[in-house]
């Protein structure tokens, strides 16, 4: 997924860089809970650990069905200041030797004043039969949020910088 941001990359990074929480998460839509457990300075930037939990926008009775906790994951994200990314593993709560789901963000500069900021996502869901149909889902509502949490991050830099 691919994102342009009309301010420069060293502005957009100095900020992101310094730890300051852009777009607080659970303002997703779908994201119910998040919750920053650990956050620790690193030799090449930071380290930040979340519970997560995505039920937000499930209808309640399939929420009740499936349990809240099948819905809960920890991310973990590594920020590497010097190369300005972002890398992410999710771990769920459940099943956590037949899901792998890893995420890439950066940010990189585009032109004399623009920023592109680049999600790139590996996930994959080891189960027979329900495997793909898990995956094909969860990819739905990583896309959803990646798009409104780039537009969220709009929003704030536009504030931030001035449109």
């Amino acid at each position: 997924m691919e994102h342009r941001f009309p301010w420069p990359a060293d502005k957009i990074w100095a900020v992101m860089s310094g730890g300051e929480e852009a777009v607080p998460m659970d303002k997703l839509k779908n994201v119910s809970q998040c919750v920053e457990v650990e956050h620790r300075k690193t030799d090449r930037g930071f380290f930040r650990k979340y519970n997560w939990r995505v039920d937000g926008e499930l209808p309640r009775p399939l929420v009740h069905i499936i349990g809240k906790e099948m819905l809960t994951f920890v991310e973990e994200t590594e920020w590497d200041l010097g190369k300005a990314v972002l890398k992410t593993k999710v771990i769920p709560h459940f099943f956590t030797d037949h899901i792998t789901c890893r995420i890439t963000r950066s940010y990189a500069t585009s032109g004399d004043s623009e920023t592109l900021y680049l999600v790139k996502g590996f996930l994959e869901v080891r189960l027979p039969l329900i495997g793909r149909l898990i995956e094909s889902t969860i990819v739905h509502y990583m896309i959803k949020n990646n798009a409104e949490y780039a537009e969220k991050l709009r929003e704030f830099f536009a504030i931030r910088f001035g449109s």
